[in-house]
């Protein structure tokens, strides 16, 4: 249950195709959500939801719906929802900026399309450069490899 609320690593950053696991590393490191652990109707089951859903209590739903409701937006997948990311880490710079010792440039965060590789799209979030074959999946490599470089381990 507890594995993608686990800290990733770069290189499980860089190697992680566009699937549900990164996009609940997205939800839990990038936008700082912590999944909600929830007992399936009529079964033993818990499922996490990312997502907060009215009335998804212990119990109420059946596991099926649980999983429908409560998973991550597909921010790896989808040109909307990689936007969202996009437009957080906007917001994470500007907030956590002024935290950084020596600072950081705020244009450095700025996501820029560097150009189409062979292995698809270069996105980079200051130093921090992911590739892959879509657009989604690199800003979402390069949000979670900046985050996870500015947050403290342990």
């Amino acid at each position: 249950m507890g594995a993608t609320t686990e800290r990733p690593t770069a290189d499980q950053v860089r190697a992680e195709p566009a699937r549900r696991r990164l996009d609940e590393w997205v939800a839990r490191w990038v936008f700082g959500r912590e999944p909600k652990p929830v007992r399936a109707m009529g079964s033993d089951e818990v499922v996490l939801m990312w997502n907060p859903v009215t009335g998804a209590d212990d119990g109420v739903w059946p596991a099926c719906e649980l999983r429908r409701h409560g998973t991550p937006p597909e921010y790896s997948a989808d040109n909307g929802a990689a936007m969202a990311v996009v437009a957080r880490m906007g917001q994470w710079l500007f907030e956590a900026e002024w935290g950084f010792v020596g600072g950081v440039c705020a244009g450095d965060w700025v996501p820029v399309r560097k150009s189409w590789t062979a292995a698809g799209w270069a996105v980079r979030f200051g130093g921090h450069e992911a590739t892959a074959p879509a657009y989604p999946l690199a800003v979402c490599r390069a949000a979670l490899l900046a985050v996870l470089a500015a947050e403290p381990t342990g």
